[in-house]
């Protein structure tokens, strides 16, 4: 732990504890609760019967408080638990299954209060009236670890579908309406055999002001390994655009409701050539061996360094304006968030070639990345791996993630970071 940072709370046993996914807080705006969900396992996906525990930890009596149980949830994004906007005080929503359909629902603390709403969500918009949800039957076809396993739909099991896409649900009404469709994404600019593949449409973000989101259009090839397109629209779905075609985007948010950081390639030179290979089944046999051997010898982080021109990028929305961000300074793939006045970035890394994640903040006015800590990770290169998913707390000045450096076990883990602020 780097000198200054002082862990100010972390969950404890004899159960696990996670938040899930980055880019929302755990903490409420008060920061007085601490949303969790609670496991009696660590080390391998939920599986179909399994259910964890949702509920916060009071950090004043440092007691834990059940509120439900859940079905609907994995180890990388748990059950979107997170609190409602736009107060974060006392309104929080997460996804369940109730008689073979995935719902979500919501709890007023205040009252006690719960609605169900017939439809799982992924990203509330800033509003808090409505939210973006995937269909979570089809992604249980495409996309393990980030898929829940309590409901099987063979319907769903197909290359591509008009019928599923990025969902608007309606958290007053529970009315839900398809904004964008998987088939009619795929038919934009169509690589050979796409059509056989499958395709999905994930990572749904807002910008802070709610006009526009972002998103992944993905393919998976018969061995599960996935290409990416990276789209913004109009929040009404419209307005649809593409960011250059590189095949490689990763883990990215909102800067303002103009810019975005992702990590990602932007090489033209390569991208073409990565174009000429999805392309080519010949060409394909003979480069995705190598690539996944050194993935496999040098762990997930090294492999990231031997990828060529991967880096992070500030985007502008609606242009395909591409700027690097500290290429000698940030070289590991993280997932990253800004603060509200853009100066700090904070991010985290895969496992180095020890094993160990790396949290940092980036200072874009010195250009120096602060290392918070280095955490130990077990289990990597699976899809129920800890990643430590970093998030701020609403007056961000805190840090939260999840860590299973503690003998294997899951737990939440908050900093003060109020002296790399000051520095």
């Amino acid at each position: 732990m780097t000198p200054g940072i002082r862990v100010t709370f972390r969950t404890t046993g004899p159960k696990s504890n996670f938040f899930g996914y980055y880019g929302h807080s755990p903490l409420n705006r008060s920061g007085t609760k601490l949303l969790a969900h609670q496991t009696t396992f660590d080390d391998r996906e939920a599986l179909a019967d399994d259910r964890a525990t949702v509920g916060y930890w009071d950090l004043s009596t440092r007691s834990f408080h059940p509120i439900g149980e859940t079905g609907a949830f994995n180890m990388q994004q748990g059950a979107m638990l997170q609190w409602l906007p736009p107060d974060f005080q006392e309104k929080i929503i997460y996804n369940d299954v109730e008689d073979g359909q995935y719902v979500s629902r919501i709890l007023d603390l205040a009252d006690g209060s719960t609605r169900t709403i017939p439809f799982s969500v992924y990203a509330i918009h800033p509003s808090g009236k409505t939210a973006l949800a995937s269909n979570n039957e089809r992604l249980y076809f495409c996309r393990p670890g980030y898929r829940y396993m309590s409901v099987i739909n063979d319907r769903w099991d197909n290359p591509v579908s008009y019928d599923d896409g990025i969902f608007q649900v309606d958290l007053e009404t529970g009315e839900a309406c398809l904004l964008v469709s998987t088939g009619a994404i795929a038919e934009r600019d169509p690589v050979g055999g796409l059509d056989k593949m499958d395709n999905y449409l994930e990572i749904f973000t807002w910008n802070p002001s709610g006009t526009r989101f972002a998103f992944f259009h993905r393919w998976n090839d018969a061995k599960g390994y996935h290409t990416t397109r990276f789209y913004t629209a109009a929040a009404d779905g419209s307005d649809l655009f593409m960011f250059p075609d590189t095949g490689f985007y990763s883990h990215y948010t909102w800067k303002n409701d103009q810019k975005l950081t992702i990590w990602a390639q932007h090489n033209p030179v390569h991208a073409e050539l990565q174009a000429a290979v999805r392309k080519n089944r010949v060409l394909a046999a003979l480069f995705r061996p190598p690539f996944r051997l050194i993935k496999k010898t040098m762990g997930s982080l090294g492999a990231d360094s031997y990828l060529p021109h991967a880096d992070y990028l500030e985007l502008v929305d609606g242009t395909h304006d591409i700027r690097l961000l500290a290429p000698d300074v940030l070289t590991r793939n993280g997932h990253n968030t800004w603060t509200r006045d853009q100066r700090w970035m904070l991010t985290d890394t895969y496992e180095d070639e020890n094993s160990f994640r790396h949290l940092l903040l980036y200072d874009s006015d010195t250009g120096i990345s602060h290392e918070i800590g280095r955490f130990f990770s077990p289990y990597n290169a699976t899809t129920y791996r800890c990643d430590l998913h970093p998030r701020f707390d609403h007056n961000e000045q805190l840090v939260i993630i999840d860590s299973a450096h503690d003998r294997g076990q899951r737990q939440i883990y908050v900093f003060d970071i109020t002296d790399i602020l000051k520095g």
